[in-house]
């Protein structure tokens, strides 16, 4: 049984509970990347983590070429 994650899906129950206009989740604190996955699949809302943010910053500075689906020559 894992209680950490038990205790960051009921934490998650509960502010959605509190405040129902809640559209999307940030969780802060990098502990709680493991939980993103399981908590957005719980809430049926997006959740963003630190490892989301790398990701997309690595994707922005990464940047590969795009030759499209279309030939233009």
């Amino acid at each position: 049984m894992d209680t950490d994650l038990i205790e960051a899906l009921q934490a998650a129950r509960d502010l959605i509970a509190e405040h129902s206009d809640i559209r999307a989740l940030v969780l802060e604190c990098t502990d709680l990347s493991p939980y993103t996955a399981r908590i957005q699949s719980d809430l049926k809302l997006p959740v963003f983590d630190l490892t989301i943010l790398a990701q997309m910053a690595h994707s922005v500075s990464a940047r590969g070429t795009y030759s499209g689906i279309m030939s233009w020559d």
